[in-house]
């Protein structure tokens, strides 16, 4: 019976690293790179997503919006503006 839920949670944790892979990617084709403002920030990252999972009243809440959630409060406490393009 513990094998169903274990299958399970691998393969969410799957499912987490490629949207998070996928977020970088489109994070740094913004302009904004988690690789090179160093480490502090993806761990930063980390924590607001388990912080945000963590509360009651965001426990229906996609990975999708606790992602964007965690990244607007990095951007937020880092001071990180996204570069304008220019026409």
């Amino acid at each position: 019976m513990g094998d169903g839920q274990a299958g399970e949670e691998a393969e969410t944790t799957d499912s987490h690293d490629e949207q998070l892979a996928i977020f970088y990617a489109m994070q740094k084709a913004a302009g904004i790179d988690y690789d090179e403002e160093g480490y502090f920030m993806k761990e930063d990252l980390d924590r607001f997503i388990k912080a945000l999972a963590a509360k009651p009243e965001n426990a229906g809440m996609s990975f999708d919006w606790l992602l964007s959630e965690a990244h607007r409060r990095v951007m937020s406490i880092r001071s990180v503006v996204a570069p304008t393009k220019r026409k």
